[in-house]
């Protein structure tokens, strides 16, 4: 099985989505933006989760 890893996401406010017909596919409740040196590219997503894990 070959898989490419396309994903197509549509990100709304949920009465907008009722009013089109959409159901709630899961509820966005976080986010964190942090940075990192390029030296350590990769690593990136490493120190926003743990701050949101805090």
């Amino acid at each position: 099985m070959k898989n490419d890893g396309a994903v197509l996401l549509i990100v709304m406010e949920r009465e907008l989505a009722k009013h089109h017909g959409f159901d709630q596919g899961l509820l966005f409740k976080h986010s964190k933006t942090k940075g990192v040196s390029p030296e350590v590219l990769g690593i990136g997503p490493v120190p926003a989760v743990t701050s949101l894990l805090n």
